[in-house]
């Protein structure tokens, strides 16, 4: 028994070392992944239980299921080991900040800095070693700074493509943007708390932190991201509005959705789509970021959902498989396509239909969990955590629609964390206390 507790409470330890080996995959490395159940086997003899219970248990066992499902018509187990290795640690990590942080509200923040972390060392590790930084006007002359040793890491054929970095910047950047606001408009009760220069200090980091990742959001040039940002924005105004009047709320977003459906027959429901893919950049020269070669794309993503409906083509082997099976007429075939460019539709086609119920029961969960804490928060600082974990989710969900991350790529241990730590809001609204390692 006294191992086991010793063991549980090393469990951020033993992620952290897996976590080199998750973003360099290879099968030898896959193998360190067995330590995981047996953590978990460690935590069931000193808690009770293997995992601590979530209201979304029941759907990541369907997506860790249908992983495993999916390795049985995958062509290639090489290609698809990594996505396979993230998700099964991106769900390790969901139940170690669910665990770790129990019920105490320290722990939660403690929690919060930590995606912060984790999000500004995407981000700078994206514009120093990923070789984007490079096609920023102004920025291309910093790269020859970054030293070669540290160039040296990046895998051949590793570069990350600067619209996945703005969708890695959305699990963060409403949250920051909210705690900015929310830490100005609670100045002087902070200053009671911190004193004046703590709490100005404080409202310097959170603003600060917030303009540096808009900033760089905008460096990406992902115009779904930021029409994904636009959507988290009007999310947080509008349900925050409510805290000071239900009717004035109401009214607003009746008008907006007045103004817009008058809008929309104005100028017309063409002309209304190809401002839409303007915006979201589906406008360009590249036939791959134009409406019509998207909805290619959707659609043979569609074509391969009805021929691997239960098990899917395994995970990352679209890219491979549409070009053979589902030829593009738009989009050259010597154009890497990484993904279905939606969230729900790569669920899919990466662990059947069956895994994309259990991605879409996620997402209610996830909705459920933030509505009760947003209803069951004991003060406006957990109520503003409760909004901008929403918005987080808001802005991702509308970039999912044109563009995603898939499950299991390399920085999606930070959604795994940012979805754990919605699970601990959660528990800490419902007034409930972990077992193991909880702050006394």
């Amino acid at each position: 028994m006294r191992v086991c507790r010793w063991v549980t409470a090393v469990e951020w330890l033993v992620l952290a070392a897996l976590l080199p080996l998750v973003l360099l995959p290879s099968p030898v490395r896959a193998a360190a992944l067995l330590v995981i159940p047996l953590v978990w086997l460690a935590r069931w003899g000193a808690t009770g239980h293997l995992v601590p219970p979530t209201p979304v248990d029941w759907s990541l066992l369907g997506l860790l299921l249908m992983a495993l499902v999916s390795e049985y018509a995958t062509y290639d187990m090489a290609n698809s080991l990594g996505k396979l290795m993230g998700l099964v640690y991106g769900v390790a990590v969901f139940y170690a900040v669910v665990q770790w942080v129990g019920g105490a509200p320290r722990r939660l923040w403690w929690g919060v800095a930590v995606l912060y972390a984790a999000v500004l060392g995407l981000a700078g590790a994206s514009l120093v070693l990923f070789g984007w930084m490079g096609s920023v006007p102004g920025l291309a002359g910093l790269q020859a700074l970054v030293p070669a040793q540290a160039a040296a890491l990046v895998p051949a054929g590793g570069a990350v493509n600067p619209n996945e970095v703005a969708g890695a910047l959305l699990w963060l950047l409403p949250l920051a943007a909210l705690l900015a606001g929310t830490a100005v408009f609670r100045f002087r009760s902070l200053a009671r708390r911190f004193h004046w220069w703590g709490a100005a200090l404080l409202v310097l980091l959170l603003a600060g932190t917030a303009v540096g990742l808009l900033g760089v959001l905008v460096l990406t040039r992902s115009r779904g991201a930021l029409l994904g940002m636009a959507a988290a924005l009007v999310l947080m105004g509008v349900v925050g509005l409510t805290a000071v009047s239900r009717k004035l709320a109401a009214a607003l977003v009746v008008g907006g959705l007045a103004l817009l459906a008058a809008g929309v027959m104005v100028v017309g429901p063409e002309r209304v789509t190809a401002v839409v893919a303007a915006q979201a950049g589906l406008d360009s020269g590249d036939p791959l970021n134009t409406l019509a070669g998207r909805e290619e794309i959707w659609s043979r993503a569609i074509y391969g959902l009805q021929d691997f409906p239960f098990t899917g083509m395994g995970m990352n082997n679209f890219r491979q498989v549409v070009h053979i099976l589902y030829p593009l007429f738009l989009v050259s075939p010597d154009t890497d396509i990484a993904h279905a460019h939606n969230h729900w539709l790569q669920a899919g086609l990466d662990l059947g239909i069956p895994g994309m119920i259990a991605y879409m029961a996620l997402w209610l969960g996830l909705a459920w969990m933030l509505w009760q804490a947003w209803r069951q928060a004991r003060d406006g600082w957990l109520r503003a955590l409760a909004l901008g974990f929403a918005g987080c989710l808001a802005a991702y969900f509308v970039y999912g629609l044109v563009d995603t991350v898939a499950l299991g790529a390399r920085p999606g241990f930070v959604f795994w964390g940012l979805v754990g730590l919605i699970a601990a809001l959660h528990r800490v609204g419902n007034g409930e206390r972990g077992t193991g390692n909880e702050e006394r």
